[in-house]
C-alpha cells in the first residue's frame, strides 16, 4: 500500500511541475492560462528523473497527465513464485487562473 501511495504522490508532483510550464505568448496576449505542451512534458519528465522515478507523461495545452510505475518486492507472494509486482499511480494537473471572487465572511 505504501508503494502505491508513493507512486501516486510522485505522479502528482510531476504533474504539478509540468503544469507550471505556461504558454508565455498566450499570457502576454491576455488569454487564459494554457500550457506549452513540450515544456510541460519536459518539466514533468525532469521531475521524475530527479526523483529516480519512471513513468509516462502526456501533456496538452489544457493539462498534464503523469503515470508512474514502480516495482515492489512481494514478501509473502514469493512463497508461490511471485517475487515482484508492478504498481502504478496516475495524476493530472492543469493551469488555473487567479481566484477573482473575494472570500465570504468578515475578512477585511
Amino acid at each position: 500500500m505504501a508503494a502505491k501511495i508513493r507512486a501516486v504522490g510522485a505522479a502528482e508532483e510531476a504533474a504539478r511541475a509540468g503544469a507550471g510550464a505556461l504558454d508565455q505568448a498566450q499570457l502576454r496576449h491576455g488569454g487564459p492560462p494554457r500550457l506549452d505542451p513540450t515544456h510541460a512534458a519536459d518539466a514533468a519528465r525532469a521531475y521524475l528523473a530527479a526523483t529516480g522515478q519512471s513513468g509516462t507523461v502526456n501533456a496538452t495545452a489544457n493539462n498534464v497527465t503523469v503515470t508512474v510505475t514502480t516495482r515492489q518486492s512481494a514478501q509473502l507472494l514469493s512463497l508461490v513464485g511471485i517475487d515482484t509486482f508492478s504498481l502504478t499511480g496516475t495524476a493530472s494537473a492543469a493551469p488555473v487562473s487567479a481566484i477573482t471572487t473575494p472570500p465570504q465572511g468578515n475578512a477585511p
